[in-house]
């Protein structure tokens, strides 16, 4: 079996989940085209630091969604707000 799906090496694209798998990607210099955060997180207020990261990873697109929505496209039993 492939180590790659078909659509993601054609593409170039894949999902990550969570705070620590986006800082890994942004600090290994992997583009991060956007970032969907669980609308819920949102109103919380993101942290700075999280702020701070997509600046510095010249995110220019984060979509707020909503949580019902997220849990579907999470892959993860307990889903982080950020994917």
């Amino acid at each position: 079996m492939p180590p790659f799906s078909p659509s993601r090496l054609k593409t170039g694209l894949f999902l990550i989940e969570g705070e620590k798998l986006l800082k890994e990607a942004i600090f290994s210099g992997i583009e991060i085209e956007s970032l969907l955060v669980d609308k819920a997180h949102i109103e919380q207020g993101l942290p700075q630091a999280l702020l701070d990261l997509c600046q510095k990873a010249n995110l220019d697109e984060i979509f707020s969604i909503e949580s019902e929505l997220f849990k579907k496209l999470a892959t993860t039993m307990t889903p982080s707000p950020l994917l």
